[in-house]
């Protein structure tokens, strides 16, 4: 899958399965129609986070064609995932999803059993307090937004019939954000990516926890909206913005039957402690034993 503000992890949490936005530059985009250069990952959809891991040793690596792409040694991750998690500390920033208008009591819920479950697999868990959601959301929007329209201008402005409805809509609202808006964003980009790091090293956490989603799917009739980024913050932007690696894991279903994704990520190519992590949950969640029932 692509991922500039989480259509990795937004589509795998809402379906059950593994989704992994790995750490910006680790995963080659050649070949993908960009949306916006600065944002843009790819990455693997999978059943399960060793199926993910095997991917990812397929996939990662420099790829000079890109040219985000970045020169690192890839580690075994089929290897790495499968270490116990003893000693490694989780940040549960349950300040980006609980609240009144935050996700669900049954999406806290699955993040307090995530929490749990890796507390008995031998992690200590505590909570994180890690910069504003919403600053991250209100960076990356207007980063897209700028960039995407910068792309597709040309097309929008001759041909915009070619677009589907919804995303004619959005990408057209980059035409209203000035070059000032636009640096000031990158400013804030590279601001908030340092604030994280900080926190993170502040908090001594190796790996953060936190809601996917603020609930299951909805039904369709209920979730055409051209600018569905207007209600709340995306709880998968911070990442885009921070290139960290970000997973989404399945942490059970809800009472409609529908699953309930949650997000682990980790310090810039630490890809494979936040799929260890990842590995451990499901270990101690064993296997599922249902699929998604609308």
């Amino acid at each position: 899958g692509s991922d500039t503000g989480g259509s990795i992890r937004g589509p795998a949490g809402l379906c059950g399965i593994v989704g992994l936005k790995p750490t910006y530059g680790l995963l080659s985009r050649r070949g993908i129609f960009p949306l916006s250069w600065t944002l843009d990952h790819a990455g693997p959809m999978t059943r399960s986070v060793l199926d993910c891991a095997l991917m990812m040793q397929a996939l990662a690596g420099y790829d000079p064609r890109d040219p985000a792409s970045v020169e690192t040694a890839i580690p075994d991750y089929a290897r790495e995932v499968v270490k116990p998690v003893t000693g490694l500390r989780i940040g549960v920033a349950r300040s980006w999803y609980a609240g009144p208008d935050g996700a669900d009591d049954e999406v806290c819920a699955a993040v307090d059993r995530v929490a749990a479950s890796l507390g008995r697999a031998g992690a200590e868990v505590r909570e994180v307090e890690l910069p504003d959601l919403s600053l991250f959301h209100a960076c990356g929007r207007l980063i897209i937004l700028s960039e995407a329209y910068s792309l597709h201008r040309a097309a929008l402005q001759t041909t915009p019939e070619i677009y589907g409805l919804f995303f004619r809509q959005r990408v057209r609202l980059g035409a209203f954000i000035s070059a000032a808006d636009y640096l000031d964003a990158m400013r804030l980009r590279r601001q908030l990516t340092d604030q994280m790091a900080a926190a993170m090293e502040k908090s001594a956490v190796d790996v953060i926890l936190t809601a996917n989603q603020y609930g299951a799917a909805e039904p369709f009739s209920r979730s055409q909206h051209p600018f569905p980024f207007f209600r709340k913050p995306y709880l998968t932007m911070p990442f885009n913005v921070t290139g960290m690696p970000a997973l989404t894991v399945c942490a059970g279903f809800a009472k409609s039957g529908l699953p309930v994704g949650v997000q682990l990520a980790g310090r810039p190519f630490e890809d494979a402690v936040v799929m260890q992590v990842g590995h451990a949950f499901e270990a101690e969640r064993g296997p599922l034993d249902r699929r998604p029932i609308p």
